[in-house]
């Protein structure tokens, strides 16, 4: 996905995909809200009108809570490591410990890819896990909507540049030496599929130096 003259096109497409979903569940709510006018008419006797008016009050308040959640809400790794956003820090533990390091480039605020590849892989609990997947996570976030630590925009603009990043999202995977050994972008299929791809990248590598 191109940086250059979609960033407007893909917010509106995220939006339109979570309003959608929210929608979709208040229609629920509204056809659940008719069948029990009908029965308030047949069985209490409260006048359907009055009735209506309160469900209807009632589901506004719960869109405006999802509305307000869905925007708010900001999902959470179980390992801390495996989402640091510092980048000599994760070299230098990448290096110590021997482990390969993902330096994921993502724009979740405005890339549908971004998104998803955050959403179905860095944010599961199970590609945490380095009982199974031994490599750590450096995101760089590239926001459009959300402030952040000048340094930090620094670096990662920095580290875009280095890695002649052009597309969203774009992992780029390093050796524990820091060298650039292959790189890929969104996988379907979630955690396991993007580990198989990152794991293929890995032991290419390691065939290729000990040949």
């Amino acid at each position: 996905m191109r940086l250059v003259g979609v960033e407007q096109k893909n917010r509106s497409e995220c939006v339109n995909r979570e309003t959608e979903e929210l929608w979709q569940l208040a229609n629920q709510y509204c056809e659940r809200d008719a069948v029990h006018v009908a029965v308030a008419d047949r069985l209490s006797g409260i006048p359907s009108l009055i009735y209506s008016l309160l469900m209807k009050s009632m589901l506004r308040e719960f869109c405006i809570f999802c509305l307000g959640a869905v925007i708010s809400i900001q999902p959470v790794l179980s390992c801390e490591v495996s989402d640091d956003t510092n980048f000599p820090r994760s070299a230098a533990l990448a290096t110590r410990t021997n482990r390969p390091l993902l330096l994921a480039f993502i724009g979740t605020d405005w890339s549908i890819s971004s998104l998803k590849l955050d959403r179905e892989v860095f944010d599961q609990a199970e590609f945490a896990d380095d009982s199974k997947y031994n490599f750590l996570l450096c995101k760089l976030h590239f926001y459009q909507t959300r402030e952040r630590f000048p340094e930090i925009i620094r670096q990662n603009e920095e580290l875009a540049t280095q890695y002649k990043v052009r597309e969203f999202p774009t992992v780029v995977v390093l050796n524990p030496d820091g060298r650039d050994i292959g790189r890929l972008g969104y996988v379907p299929g979630g955690v396991k599929a993007f580990a198989a791809a990152v794991n293929a990248i890995v032991a290419k590598s390691r065939q290729q130096e000990q040949n």
